[in-house]
């Protein structure tokens, strides 16, 4: 039996469990937790810098928690879509520029225009600002991007005999340089030919040789045309005729295509700036000091593909204002720098370009040099099927189940009814 005096520390111990359970409950009501979706949360070499940048934003906003989702590598839009279609988006994603048309038809992402201050607009790429726009609205902020060129294998180069100084500039120059490097189990070219990647490097293909996608007003398609057929003949008649790519290409996807070329099976590839890191992390010993960067080689006029990686907030975010102040974060000068020279993804902060710390690497001023002949794809809602279209055209002309010629105008026809829907 409890004293009168033991009675009095019960019960005020009682209340103090019930204030403090009071108050780990108000805290638990107060705390946020904002999703960040993005397939590149695995990647070494961005590992670090975004890790400190999730430290320090949560460090100064003690009730929010930045939680990360990885979906599954090449799968992001189709969870994104799963999710988004049971009213459940994450706070942020991170979004491909082939995705954002679908993504705004479908009402999965919101509109940015009341978050966006003038003064965020001052030091970004006005292209890649515009690219984030539809219906003259923006629903993307440009986070960081990837324009396609071309890499060589030094060693392999001065092998045969060619110049490392005087690297490809057109289709028929590289053509004659993946033969002479040609030597399998070594082979001339390695490329993308499945997944979302596969849209990226048909695209600077298409763009080399003068061709598009669409017309100016996105009523047509314009793969049937003599410049469009032209560029899908000459890509995969380096399996077909040339034999200078790995047999099976059509399972070739980004880990296959720059292990082929770290593990020196292929001479030279196509791939963003991005690659360098994972190329010095898988074979060191191979790669380091024996990467050459090249354009994108071209048939009529210089041109490649600029694959922008937008922010998004979703369209069911519950706290859109935190996000997009994580989103800024994200987005300043330094952090923006960090990426650029450590994860070799490309900026659009004009001010990152001068950066001290970019314009004494090479290979980032080599990349953004492509900056000027680079093209993106168009924002329309159809982009997503459209993408999926083409990567199914190019794929029947590498199995043989068609021509370049029937397979174009059969593709031909099948966009041109997405874009009457």
């Amino acid at each position: 039996m409890l004293s009168k005096h033991g009675k009095i520390m019960w019960i005020l111990g009682l209340l103090i469990l019930v204030l403090v359970s009071f108050n780990v409950v108000t805290i638990a009501k107060d705390s946020i937790t904002i999703t960040w979706m993005s397939e590149n949360h695995h990647e070494p070499q961005i590992k670090a810098v975004r890790g400190k940048l999730i430290q320090e934003f949560e460090e100064l906003h003690p009730n929010v928690f930045i939680m990360q989702i990885q979906p599954p590598l090449e799968g992001q839009w189709m969870k994104f879509s799963i999710m988004a279609r049971a009213g459940i988006t994450p706070d942020i994603m991170d979004l491909g520029c082939e995705y954002l048309g679908s993504a705004v038809d479908r009402g999965w992402v919101l509109n940015l225009d009341k978050y966006v201050a003038e003064e965020d607009k001052e030091n970004m790429s006005k292209n890649a600002l515009n690219a984030g726009k539809v219906d003259g609205k923006i629903y993307g902020w440009p986070f960081w991007g990837g324009i396609y060129g071309m890499y060589y294998n030094k060693r392999f180069v001065i092998e045969a005999g060619l110049n490392p100084d005087n690297l490809p500039e057109t289709w028929d120059e590289f053509l004659d340089w993946a033969k002479k490097m040609n030597n399998p189990p070594v082979y001339g070219y390695a490329g993308i030919w499945s997944s979302g990647t596969l849209f990226h490097h048909h695209l600077a293909r298409l763009y080399s040789n003068g061709g598009d996608i669409l017309n100016d007003d996105y009523t047509k398609c314009l793969l049937d045309q003599p410049e469009a057929v032209e560029a899908l003949s000459f890509w995969t008649e380096l399996d077909s005729k040339h034999k200078v790519i790995p047999p099976g290409p059509t399972t070739y996807t980004y880990q296959e295509q720059t292990r082929a070329f770290a593990y020196e099976l292929a001479a030279s590839m196509t791939n963003a700036l991005w690659a360098m890191p994972k190329l010095l992390g898988d074979n060191p010993e191979a790669m380091t000091d024996n990467i050459l960067i090249g354009q994108n080689p071209y048939r009529t006029v210089p041109a490649t593909y600029a694959k922008i990686l937008y922010q998004v907030i979703g369209a069911n975010s519950e706290n859109p204002d935190i996000a997009w102040e994580f989103i800024k974060y994200l987005n300043t000068f330094e952090a923006a720098t960090q990426r650029a020279v450590e994860a070799k993804w490309i900026p659009f902060r004009t001010d990152v370009i001068n950066a001290p710390e970019v314009q004494d690497s090479e290979d980032l001023k080599q990349f953004l040099g492509f900056m000027e002949t680079a093209k993106t794809n168009p924002n329309v809602p159809q982009i997503g099927e459209i993408q999926s279209r083409i990567i199914e055209m190019v794929q029947m002309v590498l199995t043989g189940q068609a021509t370049p010629e029937e397979a174009s105008i059969e593709a031909t026809k099948d966009i041109d009814k997405m874009l009457a829907k």
